[in-house]
């Protein structure tokens, strides 16, 4: 490899690695493999939001929410930790709210008070709150359909 051809490919990935710092990458997600996610999670639960706090550091491109939320758990696909309908549950995550619409696959969204949804859920045994199985809007929702 010659020295001109040397420093053009290290100007080319110095100037591939700024633009990528500057950009968010984001894939999506097959629906196959986000059920398949949902499937295996140990905690596959229906609940209802009790109570909703959120804290938001906002950002040029995005505000980051740190979201609280109490909810009843209406229903029990399965659970790991042996969770029952009609207990409440603390649920702690992060959410990412974009002000110009990301390709990519779904983010968490935050939850409202009242809001029904499912939630595809592992338990932090550490702070003793329920997260979403994987950082990824599948994980509070229904159960993804798969033709």
């Amino acid at each position: 490899m010659t020295v001109n051809t040397r420093k053009n490919l290290m100007l080319f990935l110095t100037m591939l690695l700024t633009a990528s710092n500057a950009v968010p990458l984001r894939a999506a997600i097959s629906p196959v493999f986000r059920k398949e996610m949902q499937l295996t999670a140990p905690e596959r639960l229906k609940i209802k939001v009790k109570s909703v706090h959120v804290k938001e550091k906002k950002n040029p491109e995005y505000t980051a929410c740190g979201v609280h939320v109490v909810a009843e758990i209406l229903e029990v696909t399965h659970s790991a930790t042996g969770l029952k309908v009609g207990q409440e549950i603390v649920l702690v995550y992060g959410a990412m709210q974009y002000e110009v619409p990301v390709a990519g696959s779904a983010p968490l969204s935050v939850l409202r008070k009242g809001e029904t949804t499912g939630a595809f859920l592992k338990f932090n045994k550490q702070a003793k709150w329920y997260e979403p199985f994987a950082n990824h809007g599948c994980c509070l929702g229904d159960l993804i359909v798969v033709d």
